[in-house]
């Protein structure tokens, strides 16, 4: 992956194996594309976050819905963990992809 210029005209090779060409990249757990507009980590992070809060919507359902020291301990460790990591990149993304 290149960032902001053109794109390799050649493939490089490792070992004698093509290594191929990608628009987008997770590094420590942030999703890169090649302008850097964290359109790819956003729309992750969205589905990730969606995902985990029906889970929660599951566990907050009336009839055997879970305590609240349980829906208060699953959102504290499974989703705003997940919200704090991605925090740095929420604030610098630009308002179109958020």
């Amino acid at each position: 992956m290149a960032f902001g210029g053109r794109t390799l005209e050649e493939l490089l090779n490792a070992a004698g194996s093509e290594i191929p060409f990608v628009n987008q990249h997770q590094y420590v757990g942030i999703w890169l594309d090649p302008h850097l507009t964290l359109h790819a980590h956003v729309n992750t992070f969205k589905s990730r976050v969606i995902a985990r809060t029906n889970v929660l919507r599951v566990l907050a359902s009336y009839e055997n819905g879970a305590s609240y020291t349980v829906k208060r301990a699953f959102y504290t460790h499974i989703i705003q963990s997940l919200i704090d990591y991605s925090s740095s990149c929420l604030i610098i993304a630009t308002p179109n992809s958020v």
